[in-house]
């Protein structure tokens, strides 16, 4: 089973499809950065210009990461899943669990390199504008909250593969995950919720924010967004998602 599970995670993270999604993901990170320390962006007459870079960079990236993860669990295992093509596109065997094993950390790798080199990247292109990049602190602080969310979207379309048997109702799915729950989580809670801002935890989507308002100091009506609460909050979404895809899949599917 071993030998299988290491097979597929290779095929996978080797594929045409990752190679573009790492491109992809790093020219949007780029055009990120550009826009961030564009003179009209960056107010350089603060005191401290790269905060003021990171929480913008935070607030611009957050809509696209839905995007990203969703769509890569859904190509990576979530189409094939429901179509029932999965167990016969592998070349070695391997069980229910450990395909989604191999098909979820290979998603989460490819991704994962993608945004690291991003973040690379735009700290290579901060340095060039203002003389300064990201202290280590925010860039493994900023790299582990793109993970949370890059695993909280992944692993909610792994679990609802669980249940979906049309093609077509996964697809609609997909979509409201990546846009109801992603691309507009924040405006959404801002929109409908501003007096219950701790909703933003409800969805993976609204993970970066809470690092948003951790970093700027802003504090929640009902509860102070403490370093505390935003490391419980990423790891329920960084391991319960995957963790119940994992074993409904395994035993219970």
């Amino acid at each position: 089973m071993i030998e299988g599970i290491a097979y597929d995670f290779k095929k996978t993270i080797t594929s045409l499809y990752s190679v573009v999604s790492i491109f992809a993901i790093v020219f949007i990170i780029v055009g990120i950065g550009f826009a961030i320390t564009s003179t009209a962006n960056v107010p350089f007459t603060k005191e401290d210009p790269v905060r003021a870079a990171f929480l913008g960079f935070v607030q611009l990236l957050n809509p696209f990461i839905s995007v990203i993860a969703t769509l890569s669990a859904y190509y990576y295992y979530g189409e094939s899943k429901v179509t029932g093509v999965l167990e016969s596109i592998i070349a070695k065997p391997v069980t229910k669990g450990g395909l989604i094993l191999s098909r979820f950390f290979g998603n989460l790798a490819v991704t994962s390199i993608g945004f690291v080199i991003g973040i690379v990247a735009f700290n290579i292109i901060l340095f060039q504008e203002i003389g300064r990049a990201l202290p280590a602190y925010y860039s493994v602080i900023l790299g582990l909250a793109i993970l949370v969310e890059l695993s909280g979207f992944s692993g909610l379309i792994f679990l609802f593969s669980q249940f979906i048997k049309s093609p077509g109702a996964m697809n609609a799915l997909v979509f409201a995950v990546m846009l109801g729950l992603g691309f507009f989580w924040p405006v959404l809670v801002s929109s409908f919720f501003s007096g219950v801002q701790l909703i933003y935890a409800a969805s993976p989507g609204g993970y970066l924010t809470l690092l948003y308002y951790y970093f700027s100091g802003s504090s929640f009506p009902v509860l102070q967004v403490s370093a505390i609460l935003v490391s419980l909050i990423g790891i329920g979404w960084l391991v319960t998602p995957a963790a119940l895809a994992y074993f409904i899949g395994k035993y219970l599917d």
